[in-house]
C-alpha cells in the first residue's frame, strides 16, 4: 500500500487529467495491543494531502483495543 501511495504522489501529474482522489478499503486480520510496523501510513497520507489529493479510507468493524470489538482504520 505504501508503494502504491508513493506511486500516486510520483505520478499525480503524468496524465491528461491529474490524479485528484485515492479511495482505499483496507483490512487485515490483526488484533494486538501494539501496531505492526506496516500499519502506519500517516506520512503517505500527509504527502498526498499536501499534493491536493483527497484520500478516502473505509473504516471497518474490528478491534479498537486488544480483544475488544470496535472500529478500526489505517493509522
Amino acid at each position: 500500500v505504501e508503494d502504491a501511495l508513493t506511486w500516486v504522489h510520483d505520478n499525480r501529474d503524468s496524465f491528461a487529467n491529474p490524479i485528484t482522489t485515492v479511495n482505499l478499503s483496507l483490512g487485515v486480520d490483526w488484533n494486538s495491543d501494539q501496531l505492526p510496523p506496516w500499519a502506519t501510513l500517516e506520512e503517505n497520507f500527509a504527502q498526498l494531502h499536501t499534493d491536493g489529493i483527497f484520500v478516502a479510507v473505509a473504516a471497518g468493524n474490528s478491534f479498537a483495543d486488544y480483544g475488544v470489538a470496535g472500529t478500526s482504520f489505517p493509522i
